[in-house]
């Protein structure tokens, strides 16, 4: 592959909109994207061809989080009940199996309690995270919760 080969590709791409289908040829299929909830822009893919009606969701998050909307919002509004398929991964898969919420100490709560003991006791605290991931979610929780106990702790 050369540098005309990437210009073709590129000539060739199409921007989309969530929740915008998109058909493909002539096979009467149809693709659109639809908001994950787990990564600021990262998408689910409905891949739609009667009768079936399929769902790539390897990185997803249902739950509403501190800066996105979860994934069942963006479920809902594309009209997507039940789907024929649904291609995932199992990372998470354990999730479930975890004591419930309310038994146990939120993991947001343990994270900020260790954080404020390791600066009261003057130490400093690193968060290494990629820029892309969780790290909006991080510094919503930190800036909310600083602003709610008036610390004055550099972020």
């Amino acid at each position: 592959f050369d540098l005309d080969d990437i210009d073709i590709l590129r000539d060739n791409f199409l921007e989309v909109n969530f929740e915008q289908p998109v058909k493909i040829g002539g096979a009467n299929l149809e693709v659109s994207i639809l908001r994950a909830g787990r990564l600021l822009g990262g998408g689910m893919w409905r891949i739609k061809r009667e009768p079936d009606d399929i769902l790539y969701a390897v990185d997803f998050n249902h739950r509403r989080e501190a800066h996105l909307d979860g994934a069942n919002d963006s479920l809902s509004s594309s009209g997507l009940k039940k789907p024929t398929a649904m291609i995932t991964d199992g990372f998470n898969i354990t999730t479930g199996l975890q004591p419930r919420q309310r038994e146990r100490e939120k993991p947001h709560d343990k994270f900020l309690r260790k954080v404020i003991g390791k600066l009261r006791s003057n130490g400093n605290v690193l968060l290494p995270t990629d820029c892309s991931g969780r790290v909006l979610e991080l510094l919503l929780l930190l800036e909310k919760f600083w602003e709610k106990n008036k610390f004055s702790y550099p972020i």
